[in-house]
């Protein structure tokens, strides 16, 4: 699997986030009347978490057609924001050649596209510049983990501890100083969006899923791919937070920077499941096809993941070790196919 073809398999395959972004369609709206009220001159958006700009296509158009519709005529900067290692030439074509995206819908308007790679766990913009800020399933990601013995991700279940625990602490301070860091950024009355990934029970498919990833490298470890010491350093860096996690900083010291307007859990259904409804093929047979189909995304995103760990290694051999992993996986998904559910929660927050 080639670095193309994982942004390729990331945007056919990451229809959760989008159906997930849905959600916050609504709100997109009020966010973008807020920000014509609170900036005089040029109106600011960031894209907080962009990858490939493919999921929040739709949501960054509703809030600017919402913007210009509002009579006054204003020039719109939208600034991306991503690590180094992101896609950005995938990311640039998506917002100019999707039939959805901003720029399509409203070329020579006065709207205009940056990309910054930057981490949103720093300040990415002057103080009080940005009308809104939105982030599209992103901010489950960590600035930094300590990898688990028995895990890839910070998986509840895991029997190491010291640490989940160490972990646990990381996501709290990293959710603290992502939200610091936009109550920097934001004018006052500006609306913070975002969607996200919620902790659900230890016996979910997500949580599953997280068991399946590491089983997946050991795989890799197994066939001489990847050494010890490559195996014992890899980590996924992502945290699931619960309510609790979500709202603690803002029921404590960030409490004067930021009011509550909304949140929101819930669950979508994966498009996968439903293809697998609708298959004919022998139950095996259509619990491989749901098993592959759901890989292409989990290693779309794993493949940024391994790559970030074997750095020194030729793209083949990172191959390699993908492949190794995708074909572990998808026999241990296909043993039990499950309800493909997408746990989601929404939050939006204004800036005092």
């Amino acid at each position: 699997m080639t670095v193309v073809a994982m942004a390729t398999d990331y945007d056919r395959s990451s229809t959760n986030q989008s159906a997930v972004n849905q959600a916050a369609a609504e709100w997109l709206k009020k966010g973008a009347v807020a920000a014509v009220q609170v900036s005089l001159g040029t109106i600011n958006i960031l894209d907080l978490g962009s990858s490939t700009g493919k999921n929040s296509a739709q949501e960054l158009r509703t809030a600017i057609e919402t913007i210009q519709q509002a009579g006054e005529r204003r020039d719109i900067v939208v600034t991306h924001i991503d690590t180094l290692a992101n896609d950005w030439s995938q990311l640039f074509q998506n917002v100019t050649s999707l039939p959805n995206s901003y720029l399509a819908a409203s070329p020579g308007s006065g709207v205009y596209t940056h990309g910054s790679a930057k981490s949103f766990f720093e300040q990415v913009a002057p103080s009080s510049s940005i009308a809104l800020a939105y982030s599209g399933v992103s901010f489950q990601w960590m600035s930094q983990s300590r990898p688990l013995s028995d895990c890839w991700m910070s998986f509840a279940g895991t029997k190491d501890r010291d640490a989940y625990e160490s972990n646990k602490q990381q996501a709290a301070q990293d959710w603290h100083k992502l939200l610091q860091q936009r109550a920097n950024e934001l004018l006052p009355g500006a609306y913070l969006i975002a969607t996200g990934v919620t902790l659900k029970d230890s016996d979910s498919l997500q949580q599953l899923v997280i068991k399946w990833g590491h089983e997946s490298w050991q795989e890799a470890k197994r066939q001489g791919l990847v050494s010890q010491q490559e195996y014992s350093s890899f980590a996924g860096g992502c945290w699931l937070r619960s309510r609790e996690d979500w709202l603690a900083p803002l029921e404590a010291d960030l409490r004067d920077s930021f009011e509550l307007l909304k949140y929101q859990e819930g669950t979508v259904i994966d498009s996968h499941w439903l293809d697998y409804l609708d298959s004919s093929s022998a139950d095996h047979d259509r619990a491989k096809i749901l098993a592959d189909a759901y890989c292409r995304y989990v290693f779309a995103v794993m493949g940024g993941v391994v790559s970030s760990h074997l750095v020194h290694r030729p793209q083949a051999d990172v191959n390699r070790v993908l492949d190794a992993m995708k074909a572990r996986f998808t026999d241990l998904a296909a043993q039990k196919p499950m309800r493909f559910e997408f746990p989601y929660v929404l939050i939006v927050l204004r800036r005092r």
